[in-house]
């Protein structure tokens, strides 16, 4: 459906103006779009983002200083709503390692 959708916008688009499916329809997309995503889960990616563009000494104490801190929020959302995307996410950035083009260990 969404590849009809995609063939018939782009049909008299010049090539420079086509859009993909994912640009069409955003939650087709693997990522949530920022503008759709839990306001909590969001500043969590922004902090680990931030986190991974530093040098690597300080990163491993600010890693542990995150972890301690999505360890409390994950404990909140399951005493308070038991929002299990939000939870997924947090636990999904918990264990996800920071990369910033190359492997950390």
């Amino acid at each position: 459906m969404a590849f009809l959708a995609t063939l018939t916008y782009n049909m008299n688009v010049k090539k420079k103006d086509q859009k993909s499916s994912h640009e069409i329809f955003p939650f087709l997309a693997s990522e949530m779009p920022e503008f759709l995503e839990d306001e909590t889960v969001l500043k969590a990616k922004r902090i680990k983002q931030t986190i991974s563009g530093q040098p690597v000494d300080t990163q491993l104490a600010n890693i542990r200083l995150f972890n301690s801190k999505l360890d409390e929020q994950i404990q909140m959302e399951r005493e308070g709503q038991n929002d299990s995307y939000v939870l997924r996410e947090l636990y999904r950035l918990k264990f996800e390692e920071i990369s910033d083009g190359k492997e950390n260990s």
